[in-house]
């Protein structure tokens, strides 16, 4: 494990002893609630809120907020184990739109009659039937422009698209695209717009199985239905997560900000086979050395990552951190300002939890701008030891004793790669409009040679 403990009064990541970052500090925050809440819940179609659902279609904006609370199931088990979150998100409606449906933004009428139909066919059927809902803290809306505190006006054909969005994906997932049909409502209350989706099928297609009854007078008795689970996982995120960001993703345009924090990492922080050394030349020479010495000898274990390199991972860090400040400062600037706006939203969309590590990941993390850094300097180090053995004809298994060296010869160099230094230079004129950098190759090559030890790298 890099990460040897989390402090909890200060977001640090620590290795041996030593805090790599830190990105804020829990006791100046308030502990916050997401921005977005989704629940899903399905019910048997004997289900008393089943029926009550039908009667809720075809019934006036009003008179549905009014009952609201009759039908909706979604948010019980909340209801059951924390009051305050179910009333919080789920208050009493002020008011409700018109029903939606995957091609209709406001149904007619004979839309809704229709629609109904379906419901019904789908109850005698013996279908069941999902609820999602989809909660909003309205503060989080106002923030991010889709509403308006002062005049109540909502983005709600955003709101309705991204639940389409979000329900065809899912529907698509549990093989449902065929068979299943929905209807949606906006409800408006104080504190927390909401949207409720109900789904049925008209023609049940779900796998069967025996359920227990876990309450009532019936408990302990068993009867067989359709399962109501979805699958769980929806490719590396979970089925819940997957539903709740196609959601944020289709009301809040996050893309841009994203494709320029990957850009950063990819194009110019890391490019491709960078000569770490041959870069820039200050002590630098040295240092290299200084880790090469302290690297584990066996070379299966020099990944950044890899505990094998504990012990010498606070040194790559610090020299990794001379060569981003040398080469890429600026780049390196934009880069933590889009990180601390992603974790902004992130803590606005999902509440701490998620927020807390995002910052940490993109530096630190497997997939890290640190490891990715570290990965391509250890990589250049295994060159750099394979050559050294090739000149010396040494074919021990581990890495070269470089103070043990015969004092005849010199250790080889490693060329600096011009056509890199090209392909970099015309990335910072291109994307960055900044001067050419100068490499400083005489320089590195004029102090190799006044090593004191006999050897250069």
């Amino acid at each position: 494990m890099i990460f040897d403990h989390v402090n909890q009064n200060k977001k640090d990541f620590v290795i041996n002893d030593k805090v790599l970052f830190c990105y804020y500090q829990k006791e100046d925050l308030l502990k916050k609630l997401p921005g977005v809440v989704y629940k899903m819940k399905f019910v048997s179609s004997r289900n008393n809120k089943y029926s009550s659902y039908l009667n809720y279609m075809d019934r006036d904006e009003a008179v549905r907020a009014e009952h609201y609370k009759e039908f909706n199931f979604a948010f019980d088990d909340a209801k059951k184990t924390d009051l305050a979150t179910y009333n919080d998100y789920m208050g009493r409606p002020q008011a409700a739109s018109g029903l939606f449906s995957l091609a209709s933004d406001n149904l007619t009428e004979e839309e809704v009659k229709i629609l109904k139909g379906q419901f019904v066919r789908a109850q005698k059927n013996k279908s069941l039937m999902w609820q999602d809902v989809i909660s909003f803290d309205n503060v989080f809306l106002e923030k991010y422009g889709l509403y308006d505190n002062q005049t109540g006006k909502l983005d709600d054909v955003k709101l309705k698209q991204a639940a389409r969005v979000a329900v065809s994906d899912m529907l698509e997932r549990e093989g449902m695209s065929e068979s299943a049909v929905w209807s949606g409502a906006i409800h408006y209350n104080t504190d927390n717009i909401h949207i409720h989706v109900a789904i049925v099928e008209p023609e049940p297609t779900r796998p069967m199985k025996m359920v227990t009854i876990k309450d009532g007078i019936n408990a302990g008795k068993t009867y067989r239905d359709y399962v109501g689970n979805r699958t769980k996982t929806a490719g590396r995120q979970s089925s819940y997560e997957r539903f709740k960001s196609l959601v944020l993703s289709n009301i809040i345009d996050n893309s841009k900000k994203t494709e320029a924090i990957s850009r950063l990492q990819r194009e110019v922080m890391t490019s491709k086979n960078i000569s770490f050394v041959g870069l820039f030349a200050f002590q630098t020479h040295r240092d290299y050395m200084n880790i090469f010495r302290a690297l584990p000898n066996n070379k299966r274990l020099w990944r950044y990552r890899n505990a094998g390199i504990d012990p010498v991972r606070p040194q790559i860090k610090e020299f990794l951190d001379k060569y981003i400040e040398k080469n890429y400062s600026k780049e390196f600037k934009q880069y933590n300002q889009l990180l601390d706006e992603q974790v902004e939203y992130y803590r606005d969309a999902y509440g701490d939890s998620r927020a807390d590590d995002y910052k940490g990941n993109k530096l630190y993390g497997r997939d890290g701008l640190y490891t990715h850094l570290g990965n391509e300097l250890l990589k250049e180090m295994n060159n750099f030891d394979n050559d050294l053995k090739e000149k010396y004809g040494i074919k021990a298994y581990g890495k070269v004793d470089i103070d043990n060296l015969p004092k005849s010869k010199s250790i080889f160099a490693p060329k600096q790669n011009y056509s890199v230094d090209r392909a970099i230079k015309k990335i910072f004129e291109k994307t960055w409009e900044e001067k050419n950098r100068e490499f400083e190759a005489e320089e590195f090559q004029h102090e190799l040679e006044e090593e004191k030890e006999g050897y250069e790298i």
